[in-house]
């Protein structure tokens, strides 16, 4: 049974109006490779200048678990209030050599309701695989998954009214068209990811942070979105 919502208070409220501007603040924890915006066409540069995100930060310089226990509950608060289905989707840490061992196991926790996830490998060249996921994510199963939800470069929280969300459909979308895969590792793009998505109404979110002291709940959504968005948490 999930809980009522306990009012949790973030450090920090700060809103990038312009993520090709701010790119060096909303992105400052990451790799320029999640969000390369060196090559942009002009149907991301539009779609990007159409987005904004909205960051709460959770800060303690002398316990940084503090930070973390208040950030979650944030974000507990959040998907059970906000009108839209919560979904976590992430991956294996980088492609494998496929194996029917590793296909069998598959990504997932057991302890997660099997219809409240699906998995699908994905091909990422001749001999090597990726398998991702999708879960309803919820305050009920948020403790199984949080150690999955702070690895932003392979892990991302999506709020959709959409049907597809949930489905092998998608997971081979986002691997296919919005996962960067060089080498032995693999990352998102988020470029890409909020170019896709977040002009399609749905909400992209992630976590960020030094991972000592600081820890940020980023949100991105299509600009018409952010006072409802807001309200959520008001």
């Amino acid at each position: 049974m999930e809980k009522d919502p306990v009012n949790i208070k973030y450090d920090k409220l700060k809103i990038y109006s312009n993520l090709l501007d701010s790119k060096s603040g909303i992105h400052s924890f990451f790799p320029d490779r999640l969000f390369p915006i060196d090559k942009l066409s002009e149907r991301e540069e539009f779609f990007l200048l159409s987005t904004i995100a909205i960051e709460y930060s959770f800060v303690n310089e002398v316990n940084g678990k503090l930070a973390i226990d208040n950030l979650n509950g944030f974000v507990n608060n959040f998907i059970s209030l906000a009108k839209l289905q919560s979904f976590l989707f992430f991956t294996e840490s980088n492609k494998m050599i496929k194996s029917k061992i590793r296909s069998y196991k598959g990504i997932v926790p057991k302890t997660i309701d099997s219809s409240d996830s699906l998995q699908e490998e994905v091909d990422i060249d001749s001999s090597h695989t990726i398998i991702g996921a999708i879960v309803k994510f919820n305050n009920t199963n948020f403790s199984k998954l949080e150690e999955m939800f702070y690895t932003s470069y392979r892990c991302f929280l999506i709020l959709s009214d959409r049907s597809v969300v949930f489905s092998k459909e998608f997971i081979k979308e986002v691997i296919n068209n919005d996962m960067i895969h060089k080498g032995s590792s693999s990352c998102i793009n988020y470029k890409n990811l909020i170019s896709t998505f977040c002009t399609k109404n749905d909400i992209i979110s992630r976590i960020s942070g030094d991972g000592n002291t600081i820890f940020n709940f980023q949100i991105f959504c299509s600009t018409k979105m952010k006072e409802s968005v807001l309200a959520i948490m008001k």
